[in-house]
Parts: C-alpha cells; structure tokens; sequence
C-alpha cells in the first residue's frame, strides 16, 4: 500500500473554505450569518432556557487530501453540532482543538473522538484498538508520521449550538436545522469527500434537503450526490448513543464491530481498495 497525499490541494481547500465561512458565516467582524437571527430567536423561545454558541466552524486537516494506491481517500466526518458552548470557533481553532484530542492517549479522548478514532482507523484500512502507532500514516514524502486527525476533516449540520443553560444537553432547534445545512453543502461541495461518515440517526433526515440522488448500496452505506459531488455515505448513530447504539469506547462494542466496521470495509471497496490493509 502507497499513501500519499496533495498537502497544496488541502490547502487550497482550507482556503476556499475560509473564505466561504468569512462571508457567510463567521467573519473578521465576527458571527455574521444571514440566518443568525432567525435562529437565535428560534432557540431563546423554547420552554426551558438555554445558552446558544453561535459560529462553530468545521475541521479541515492539513493532509486531508489522502491518496492510497492513486485512488482518493477523502473523509468527511459529519455530525449536528460540536454541543459546546465556545462561540466563534475559526477553522483554524477547531483544528488545533481537534489535534489537542490527537495529543492523548487513546482511551483517553472523551467517546465522541474515540469513535471518530474507531471510524478512520478503520477507513484507513487497519484494524480498531488503542494503539497509538495505529493512528499514525506513513505517508510518501512526508519527513513525519502524520496522525490519521490530520488526515480528515469534520463538519457539522449546524454551525451553532443550542444546550440546556448550564448542562451539555442539545435543544436545537428545526429552525437552526433548516437554515444551516446549505453551509454543510458548501462545505460538501468544495471539500468533495469519498466517503462520509454521519454520527447521528437524525442526520439523513436534516440532509434530505440537499440531496440530489441517493442509491443504497450496502447496509448503512448509501451513493449519494450533495453540492454536486458523489459521495459514499455511512449513516451510524453518534458514538455516545445509549445502551446497544453506543460505540465510541471499547473495541469489542457489538454496534461497532457488528454495524460500524463492516459497513466502513465496504466502503473501502466500494472505493476500488481492499477492506484491510496486510
């Protein structure tokens, strides 16, 4: 197996990106999206008050564009929301937040991350554990292993958050939703991942909007075309689900090994590459 990646083209698509987001969403004068309003108000008149973070911007790793064996190996991870309350997150603090995560121990990132972990290992074509020398791609010309954070990229569907006032619990809004995920599809559109991997059963639902064609192909894994791009899809539920949904901690989690690393192994051959790397 050869990887390589374009560390100009992420780059250029770190930058198309940021561009995008100054304009539509989060500026050098700050939050500016033409939607904040709509949604701010939307959030503040629920029953039970709430602190809403406005301006989380996504994640775009520096080698994003990964090639294995000259076929591209572009992953997306999409969630709703990040759920904290830090307002006017840049691109740029999002990916120092995200390689803060990649700085611990494995079992040592909260269970969000260690599915995100799980996931790419996975795409990656190795199998899951909790061994730091697994996240790490031996890629051709690079002087430095890279960490597999630093190889994908993460967005959400909504840009701003919305939780239960002092708690961590998510009271978003349909409003938010609706208005938020045509950045999402900005997002799709310049990044143009190869395979996708959605973090939450309500997401396919909230994408419905813009998705032009959808073929499903295997179990949770469906062809898509968003923002002009086609795209493979993998729909599983957020590793912090509960009870038998949950699969962001230990390897031996029955969603995990049952439904998640499977579907991922066929994406892998979907993609034209072999499900596990010898």
């Amino acid at each position: 197996m050869t990887q390589t990646c374009d560390t100009a083209k992420s780059a250029q698509r770190q930058a198309l990106l940021s561009a995008y987001m100054e304009g539509a969403v989060l500026g050098p004068g700050g939050f500016c999206c033409s939607s904040a309003n709509q949604c701010r108000i939307s959030a503040m008149a629920q029953k039970q008050p709430v602190d809403f973070a406005a301006g989380q911007l996504s994640h775009v790793g520096k080698f994003y564009d990964i090639e294995e064996d000259a076929i591209p190996l572009r992953i997306l991870v999409i969630g709703m929301e990040t759920g904290r309350t830090d307002s006017e997150v840049s691109l740029q603090m999002r990916r120092r937040q995200v390689l803060e995560s990649a700085a611990l121990m494995p079992k040592d990132r909260n269970p969000h991350m260690i599915g995100v972990t799980h996931a790419l290992r996975t795409l990656h074509g190795y199998e899951i554990g909790h061994d730091p020398r697994g996240e790490l791609l031996n890629l051709v010309g690079s002087s430095h292993p890279v960490h597999i954070f630093d190889a994908y990229a993460m967005a959400n569907v909504r840009l701003c958050t919305s939780v239960k006032a002092g708690t961590t619990q998510s009271r978003p809004t349909r409003v938010m939703t609706a208005n938020c995920v045509r950045h999402l599809e900005e997002t799709i559109r310049i990044l143009q991942p190869t395979v996708c991997v959605v973090q939450s059963m309500r997401i396919p639902k909230a994408l419905a909007p813009i998705v032009v064609r959808r073929k499903q192909v295997a179990p949770h894994l469906a062809e898509v075309e968003i923002g002009g791009v086609e795209t493979l899809m993998a729909e599983f539920s957020h590793p912090t689900a509960y009870a038998e949904l949950n699969w962001g901690r230990w390897t031996n989690m029955p969603y995990l090994g049952g439904i998640v690393v499977p579907a991922l192994r066929e994406a892998r051959v979907c993609l034209g590459l072999p499900s596990l790397v010898s």
